[in-house]
């Protein structure tokens, strides 16, 4: 049986006409027309309503079609390798993220892609931002996917330990979704950061790339075998030999002030456990104490200043190259041999002395000025100095090898208990030369008994001349050079007046107590470019030892 709730005594034209209001009344209330007055997403609105109003509403449940993002995670690659697991700052990451759309409706908008390195897999605030991708196109229909590569590089913002990726879609409201708390995705494995270099995990020569205090870049790098790790004011080598060879490289950053070089920490330690064949760091200045501890067989930095210098060997074979650019104000106490020394120049501008103190020390050059600094060790090789040398003391207790001063030797004293090699030099004044001569002799040998090394000599002595003092143009001054034997001699402008104190040449007799066998000193030739004098000669076996040759305080002695 039929119930009719019309209101009794109303005809079928009139309630036709109620029918057809109730339904314009209901369509008035269809959800989209109450969407559209709320400030809120289509989501949100949906999730407040009760359930039944949700239902009627078309959200998820019920009629309203919408789109929903999800993102996920390709194959990544670190520093162009699906294989690496252990990875550096400087190593390059490529994170394929694939965003499909798995709502009821098609995605049409533009989204940014983000890429996070997260010690979790939850994105905050503390997680570093590698990689950011804006406004990029997308066009999804129900069910398909699109490919998206971001590209970015490991920075020293990750510190060392263990961490995963997160992509993260932002839609920046252009595309509506049913649920944007899916629109993250993290790796499922972690992979491991770590500060070094060289042979890291499964790779060889890895290179570090880390940002100094006023934001250089330093590029770290180790080929042959071994790993480097930076610490705090530290550099550490493991696992090296002789043939690896390390480097810290420069590159000038866009930070105002930054000069593209490294400045190395106070107390700055570089150790060695083993042997390393090369360090190379040409743009690291040092300023304050350093050392160098272990095996380090060539070592090339920057400027040195205001610095002390300490080498520590770790087997009584060790020996090591020492490469500066300019230095000033420096003093090294090595215990390590030291091969070599090089230099652009060499300042002493402080109170302090500088002082290179070693047990060996082979070449020293001066590649464009001065060398300012006092010597001790057993040996010294061949000297060559562009600029001068003043006011230094050199006491070398073995021989020293060619000296070649291109400026000038003033009130200085090289001394050694071994022979020397050619001494070259642009001028000389007030200084001395003594090879083999006792220790308590403070000018020049004046006895026989003064010749403490009878074999010790002087092979030659050669004064360019390119160097004078004051407005008389003299080019020797008041200078010695003292050896049991002295080979050929060229001199050049002597000031021969000396206030009546002798200086000169001074030999030991070979001979006898009535002559000299006359090869104590070679043959002596003189050039005066001021007065034109000219002369040359050697001492006669004929003379008798003492004065061979005198002018005004100019002398030539075989004792």
């Amino acid at each position: 049986m039929q119930i009719d709730d019309t209101p009794s005594g109303l005809s079928a034209a009139a309630r036709r006409k109620r029918s057809a209001s109730n339904v314009a009344a209901f369509e008035a209330l269809e959800p989209r027309l109450l969407l559209s007055g709320f400030s809120g997403s289509e989501s949100s609105l949906i999730a407040s309503m009760p359930a039944m109003q949700q239902t009627v509403a078309g959200a998820p449940l019920g009629d309203t079609a919408v789109p929903d993002l999800v993102a996920a995670f390709g194959t990544v690659k670190y520093a162009s390798s699906s294989k690496v697991v252990v990875i550096v700052p400087g190593d390059s990451v490529k994170a394929p993220v694939v965003v499909t759309n798995t709502g009821t409706a098609a995605a049409a908008g533009k989204i940014a892609l983000r890429l996070y390195i997260s010690a979790d897999q939850t994105l905050s605030g503390d997680d570093v931002l590698l990689k950011e991708s804006t406004n990029k196109s997308l066009k999804l229909s129900v069910g398909k996917s699109k490919k998206f590569t971001l590209k970015g590089t490991i920075t020293d913002e990750v510190l060392p330990g263990s961490y995963y990726l997160i992509a993260q879609i932002d839609t920046g409201g252009t595309i509506v979704e049913s649920n944007p708390d899916n629109n993250l995705a993290a790796t499922t494995t972690q992979n491991e950061v770590v500060w070094k270099f060289g042979n890291v995990g499964t790779r060889k020569s890895v290179k570090l790339t880390l940002a100094d205090t006023d934001g250089t870049l330093l590029t770290y790098s180790l080929s042959g075998k071994g790993t480097g790790e930076p610490l705090a004011g530290e550099l550490h080598f493991t696992g090296t030999n002789l043939q690896s060879k390390a480097s810290i490289s420069t590159k000038k950053s866009s930070t105002p002030g930054d000069k593209g070089r490294y400045e190395a920490p106070a107390d700055f330690k570089i150790l060695v456990d083993g042997t390393l064949g090369r360090l190379t760091a040409s743009k690291a200045d040092i300023t304050g104490p350093f050392n160098v501890t272990g095996d380090l067989r060539a070592l090339r930095l920057g400027n040195v200043n205001s610095a002390t210098m300490t080498c520590t060997p770790a087997h009584s074979t060790d020996l090591i190259n020492l490469t500066f650019g300019n230095v000033e104000n420096l003093s090294i106490a090595s215990e390590t041999p030291l091969a070599s020394l090089t230099a652009s120049k060499w300042l002493d501008t402080d109170a302090t002395l500088d002082k290179i103190d070693a047990p060996f020390m082979g070449d020293l050059t001066m590649s464009s000025g001065d060398f300012q600094a006092n010597i001790i060790s057993s040996s010294l090789g061949t000297v060559r100095i562009r600029g001068s040398v003043v006011e230094r003391a050199w006491d070398i207790r073995g021989p020293i090898g060619d000296i070649i001063v291109i400026g000038q030797v003033r009130d200085s004293l090289v001394r050694s208990e071994g022979s020397m090699g050619n001494i070259v030099l642009g001028a000389v004044f007030g200084s001395d030369f003594l090879a083999g001569i006792s220790s308590a002799c403070e000018r020049h040998a004046t006895q026989n008994s003064d010749f403490t090394n009878t074999n010790a000599q002087i092979a030659s002595v050669y004064i360019i001349g390119n160097q004078v003092d004051g407005s008389n143009l003299r080019c020797v001054t008041d200078s010695n050079f003292s050896a049991a034997t002295i080979g050929s001699v060229d001199l050049m402008n002597v000031a021969f007046y000396n206030d009546g104190t002798d200086f000169g040449l001074f030999a030991r007799n070979a001979g006898t107590s009535t002559y000299i066998t006359g090869n104590e000193i070679g043959q002596v030739t003189y050039v005066d470019s001021v007065t034109g004098e000219q002369w040359h000669g050697r001492p006669k076996s004929s003379q008798s030892p003492g004065e061979v040759y005198r002018e005004y305080n100019f002398v030539m002695k075989i004792m």
